[in-house]
């Protein structure tokens, strides 16, 4: 019989429960029989949650009913040693010697310590995962713990897998920031000679348009001149006036000359005719001026005509245009190269942020090879327990459910992790009643918990009525099986059924 056992309980504050004191308990079978509603399952909640943690609130079937209230009590174990564990919703506490009290997980808990009719209907068809536990007196069975490794190494593939995809991602970002390096740098080492063509184009573009401003001014004054010394209509008239003049006279002379009586024609042709000859030679003398002062300005001015000026404007023109345009881009590009200059080059913190997953990735590696030879021991440790341990497990199992069920079922085997039950018959549990399923669980697990190295051997074995189900005969097995239990385990069955406490007549019983 173990040493520490669960003698009394106080809950202080648990549900509908206030200032409730169940006890004393004795170390081996008890039995706790209380009318409906009188808090049975509570308690069982109460010493699981003492146990393990309180459930949370939200994953209670009805979360508003005494949602608000506090939960606290404590649990006394006695013995040759003592131990209290305190627990209310924000603290716990265990006091005394620690050393052999040892605690399941919650699923393992909930799968071997705490059962009820429900959890008697069925298991995990996994059933080395379920009770592997027992045997290796370990928190988490291996088949549990293969699971994990399983998660942790499709887990680690994952990150390994991200972090890969990150990294790639950086050295994408590290060669573009190094192309933006590379290119300030080219760019860098061209702005001397940018600004030197920018200064340049600055000063040409000045003297550009002061040439450009006396070509026109020029041209202009050309035009005019060109405009008088050809002034072809004013010309022409007095051309046209003086040879008319001329002709008049040359006619009067004429006239004159051949008649008598138009003798004074002589006098009048002479005086038109040398009327004629001044406009002629006036005309001739203003032209010859003009075409004179139209020379003098094409050779001071370096130019044949007006249209070549005109040309030498063009052209000028066109250069301070092209300036103009070659100067937006120079300041365009030296605006850039300034620009690219002044941005933040983000390289130093791409570099750490790979470097960061690299590390991550190698940390990530090594997690991977530790879980993939922790799943091959595991693998290894599950294969010789299903070798070795296992037919003795079940050898166990099948005492117990024969017990159960008076001699009707008394072998429980597996084969291909399928369990069957032989007597007259040979059937898987599916087809049994649903008490006798219930009996083979309950067998089952009463084979876990006998076991020598089975966890948590300082923890109570609850039943909450599941021998419900149990005709008169096989509750009277079952209570012989739990009898065997309860020399290996402190066991306490809770019940609202009188029958049940007669057919355990010998057993401790607590009224509440």
């Amino acid at each position: 019989m173990n040493k520490l056992f669960l003698k009394n309980i106080h809950i202080d504050s648990f549900g509908s429960l206030r200032d409730k004191s169940v006890g004393e308990f004795v170390p081996d079978f008890n039995i706790v029989y209380g009318q409906n509603e009188a808090g049975k399952t509570s308690i069982v909640n109460f010493i699981k949650g003492a146990l393990t943690g309180w459930t949370k609130r939200k994953s209670i079937k009805n979360p508003n009913i005494y949602s608000n209230n506090p939960r606290s009590g404590i649990l006394t174990f006695g013995g040759e040693d003592s131990v209290i564990v305190k627990r209310s919703d924000n603290d716990y506490e265990v006091i005394g010697n620690k050393d052999n009290f040892v605690l399941p997980d919650t699923d393992n808990f909930d799968t071997l310590y705490c059962l009820n009719s429900d959890k008697l209907w069925d298991l995990d068809n996994e059933i080395s995962a379920k009770f592997l536990t027992a045997e290796t007196g370990t928190k988490i069975s291996p088949a549990d713990a293969l699971d994990l490794t399983e998660k942790e190494i499709k887990q680690c593939n994952k990150e390994i897998k991200e972090t890969k995809s990150n990294i790639n991602d950086f050295d994408e970002l590290i060669a573009m920031e190094q192309q933006k390096i590379d290119e300030i740098e080219t760019d860098t080492s061209i702005l001397p000679q940018l600004q030197e063509e920018q200064n340049k184009v600055n000063n040409e573009n000045p003297a550009l348009q002061k040439e450009i401003s006396r070509l026109q001014d020029l041209c202009g004054q050309g035009k005019v001149i060109e405009d008088q010394a050809k002034n072809k209509k004013v010309t022409k008239v007095i051309t046209v006036i003086g040879f008319i003049l001329l002709v008049l006279g040359l006619i009067g002379l004429w006239t004159g000359y051949l008649f008598d009586e138009y003798k004074y024609l002589i006098y009048l042709g002479i005086v038109l005719d040398l009327v004629g000859i001044v406009i002629l030679l006036i005309l001739t003398i203003k032209t010859i001026r003009k075409n004179k002062k139209l020379q003098s300005f094409m050779d001071e001015s370096q130019f044949k005509t007006t249209k070549e000026i005109q040309k030498a404007i063009d052209k000028k023109t066109t250069l301070f245009n092209d300036n103009v345009k070659k100067l937006n881009e120079i300041n365009r590009q030296i605006v850039s190269i300034e620009a690219k200059q002044q941005t933040p080059l983000q390289l130093k913190q791409y570099e750490v942020e790979k470097q960061r997953y690299i590390e991550k990735l190698q940390d990530s590696n090594k997690k991977l090879d530790v879980a993939q030879t922790k799943k091959a021991i595991l693998e290894e440790a599950i294969e010789s327990w299903k070798q070795n341990s296992q037919p003795q497990f079940y050898v166990d199992v099948s005492k117990y459910f024969e017990i159960m069920t008076n001699g009707k079922w008394n072998k429980v085997f597996v084969e291909d992790n399928q369990i069957y039950v032989s007597g007259k018959d040979t059937l898987t549990p599916d087809y049994l009643s649903l008490s006798t399923r219930q009996q083979l669980y309950l067998a089952l697990r009463i084979a876990v918990l006998v076991r020598p190295e089975s966890q948590g051997t300082n923890i109570p074995v609850l039943c909450d009525d599941i021998l419900v189900n149990f005709d008169e005969e096989r509750r009277r097995g079952a209570i012989k099986a739990l009898t065997e239990l309860s020399k290996y385990k402190q066991v306490i069955m809770f019940t609202c059924h009188k029958e049940i406490v007669r057919a355990a007549r010998r057993v401790h019983c607590i009224n509440l």
